[in-house]
């Protein structure tokens, strides 16, 4: 777990002033993200998985199973569509 102390370091680091109540609540949350790092870190991943993964993103996109009434339907619900696929806000 992440003391109070390591988080003052990291603040200071950054530059950033925290009350004592941000630093234990810091605390937590941080170790809380670590350790779930932590996790994802001892998942096993096979060669495989990694390339089926990278040629999905590849993959055309298109809709299956819906009629064409049903899809333009679902898209002119959209607030916002760009040829014939709904617009969504960036991820990144």
């Amino acid at each position: 777990m992440l003391t109070v102390l390591e988080v003052e370091k990291l603040a200071k680091l950054a530059k950033i002033e925290l009350t004592a109540q941000e630093k234990r609540r810091l605390a937590l949350e941080m170790s809380s993200i670590l350790e779930y790092v932590k996790k994802l870190q001892a998942v096993k991943t096979e060669d495989k998985v990694n390339k089926e993964i990278k040629a999905s993103r590849l993959r055309e996109d298109r809709v299956i199973g819906l009629r064409i009434n049903d899809q333009k339907e679902l898209i002119n619900q959209a607030p916002e569509s760009v040829d014939n696929l709904i617009k969504t806000k960036p991820v990144f």
